[in-house]
Formats: C-alpha cells, sequence, structure tokens
C-alpha cells in the first residue's frame, strides 16, 4: 500500500467507462511505485461535474467539446498517455473494515475570503442576545493576573515566590530543594 500523499505519475491508459451502478467514469491508470497499476476515477454526475472538469483542466484537458475527445483513440488532441501529472493517493475504510488507497487528482480548496472584523453595530445586537448568558457565568471579579515575579531563596532556604508555599530546607548543602518520599 502506498503512503496517502501527492505523487509525480505517468499516465499509462486513459478513456471513458461505467462503474456497476451505472455512473460513467473518466479514469487513468498509472504506477506509482513502477510496480502496481493504480486506477484514478472521475465520475461525471450532475453533482461531480464541476469538480470532474476543475479536476481535468489541472491534468491540462480544457476546451473539448466532447467526452468522446478523451477517447485515446480519437485524433482530438486530449491524449494525456505519457504525461507526468500529479496524484493523490487517500486512504478511506471500505465497507469490509479494510483499509484501501483512493486515488485521483489533487483536491485544491477554493480561496476563501479573511474574516470581517464585527461592526459596533454587530458586538451590541450580540451582548443584546446573549448579554444574560454572560452576566450568569461571570467569576465574581476580574480574572487576576499570572503572577510573574522572579523566584528568590530566603536565608531561612525558603522560596518565595512560588504559591503551593515554601521550599523544603535543602539537605546537605546543595542548592536544589529536597522533600523525602517524592518519587
Amino acid at each position: 500500500m502506498n503512503n496517502e500523499g501527492t505523487y509525480t505519475v505517468t499516465i499509462e491508459t486513459q478513456g471513458l467507462s461505467v462503474a456497476k451502478t451505472g455512473t460513467e467514469y473518466i479514469f487513468f491508470t498509472f504506477k506509482p511505485d513502477g510496480k502496481y497499476e493504480r486506477t484514478a476515477k472521475l465520475y461525471l454526475t450532475d453533482k461531480t461535474i464541476d469538480r470532474t472538469l476543475d479536476d481535468l483542466a489541472k491534468l491540462g484537458i480544457q476546451g473539448f467539446n466532447s467526452f468522446g475527445d478523451l477517447d485515446p483513440n480519437s485524433n482530438s488532441g486530449y491524449n494525456i498517455v505519457g504525461n507526468e501529472v500529479e496524484m493523490e493517493c487517500r486512504h478511506e475504510q471500505g465497507q469490509d473494515g479494510k483499509t484501501y488507497e483512493r486515488w485521483g487528482v489533487p483536491y485544491t480548496p477554493a480561496a476563501k475570503d479573511p474574516p470581517v472584523p464585527a461592526t459596533t453595530k454587530a458586538i451590541r445586537g450580540l451582548d443584546a442576545l446573549f448579554g444574560k448568558a454572560l452576566k450568569s457565568r461571570k467569576a465574581s471579579g476580574p480574572t487576576p493576573p499570572r503572577d510573574t515575579a522572579p523566584l528568590a531563596r530566603q536565608p531561612d532556604n525558603t522560596i518565595t515566590g512560588v504559591s503551593a508555599g515554601p521550599a523544603v530546607p535543602t539537605q546537605g548543602g546543595d542548592d536544589i530543594p529536597f522533600a523525602p518520599n517524592v518519587l
């Protein structure tokens, strides 16, 4: 089994076929490891056509007028057999519980708009809607700042600046606090 990731592969065959379910698909075969043939399938349904056309464009196939143009025996120029392309391997669990490779064109998510800061009006609206919930969870006072005071050893071998209390006096004259039965 190949690792998940993107591979540069050479297309060995391409064509159109029909799945057992009756769904048509475009397929490409290749050997990512140089030994074992793998197949990427691009399904052709109302729900997948835009993604399939985007994937074909990523492979350098665009501007064709008929899916027959993708037949490697046509003289349409849309034959990418022999071309190096990027294919992605993902692992999926089958209904039988086994893990299988699923090959396809690497997915590139669409660019997203950056977050827009909330307006003062929107913040007032949130406060009006949820202010009661905020007040019911409010602590008894503001959150105290973290104590950032430096630790200091006192003449009696205690350390100040620690909220857990003084350190246990050192044993044997070294500067490392020692507490029996701590291990």
